[in-house]
């Protein structure tokens, strides 16, 4: 068992055990937080692999010859997944609410769609993303020039 010691300034050491670490494509899910943020999840990057999950983050791995990690981050963005968060979250605050591994492994992950079917929505859905993000930019930047052209034609009738 190979266990790394880590030093952080004003604070001491700490032990962190090796399977903890992050590694790429694995996945990490918000199981504490507000009511809309619980569930929420990203995939590790390459960047910050090795990495160490903050305790209101759980980390999932997932069979990489069965699901693409990509796909099961769109699953879990689903109005229906998002609905079932919300059932089966818990908390005494009602600010802060939370998910423990015991809902995510009984999340009803869709079975019988392929490694390659799975590749093919996760890039249809990217590509849809991509799109959305440009459509935002533009409407951001119209916005912008909108100001502009106002305070100018305001300039011109009060100055």
């Amino acid at each position: 068992m190979c266990v790394l010691r880590v030093y952080l300034t004003g604070v001491g050491s700490e032990l962190i055990n090796e399977k903890d670490r992050l590694k790429e494509n694995d996945i990490i899910i918000a199981r504490g937080n507000k009511i809309d943020q619980v569930g929420n999840a990203g995939v590790v990057p390459k960047e910050a692999e090795g990495w160490v999950c903050a305790n209101l983050l759980m980390r999932m791995q997932v069979n990489p010859e069965k699901v693409d990690p990509f796909f099961c981050i769109y699953w879990l963005r689903s109005p229906k997944m998002r609905q079932h968060i919300k059932k089966t979250m818990k908390g005494t605050n009602p600010n802060i609410q939370k998910i423990n591994q015991q809902n995510i492994l009984a999340f009803p992950f869709p079975m019988g769609i392929s490694l390659d079917k799975q590749r093919k929505i996760v890039s249809l859905l990217s590509r849809i993303e991509d799109r959305i993000e440009t459509v935002r930019q533009l409407q951001t930047e119209s916005e912008k020039e909108i100001d502009i052209l106002f305070s100018s034609i305001l300039h011109k009738f009060l100055y």
